[in-house]
């Protein structure tokens, strides 16, 4: 599948949530390889989620997060230094919450 596909694909998944102008920027501006919607989800599931996909992915992939947890605006940042991912996106100034993440780890 061609990267043009792949973005309308991507941008027709995320027209119908509700704040879609942050997640048109996102799409636009940065290659990012899978969403995770974890809406209505509260920690500790939704960093259980989170592990789990990243550890699905390959290495030097993205992975584009929408929440509404609060307590993820402090767990997403520490989760990635731990486990030595980069966060290159977090926008937490109104719900849902949104983060990209690089996965540069493939050992965990």
């Amino acid at each position: 599948m061609n990267h043009y596909v792949k973005i309308c694909i991507q941008y027709f998944i995320l027209f119908y949530n509700k704040c879609f102008e942050r997640y048109i920027y996102v799409i636009f501006f940065y290659d990012f390889d899978q969403i995770l919607d974890i809406q209505g989800l509260r920690c500790p599931e939704s960093m259980m989620m989170i592990r789990k996909r990243i550890r699905q992915m390959h290495m030097n992939k993205n992975l584009f997060i929408i929440s509404d947890d609060p307590s993820i605006i402090v767990d997403i940042p520490a989760f990635c230094r731990f486990m030595k991912h980069k966060l290159l996106l977090k926008e937490t100034k109104k719900l849902p919450y949104c983060y990209l993440i690089l996965k540069k780890n493939n050992f965990y």
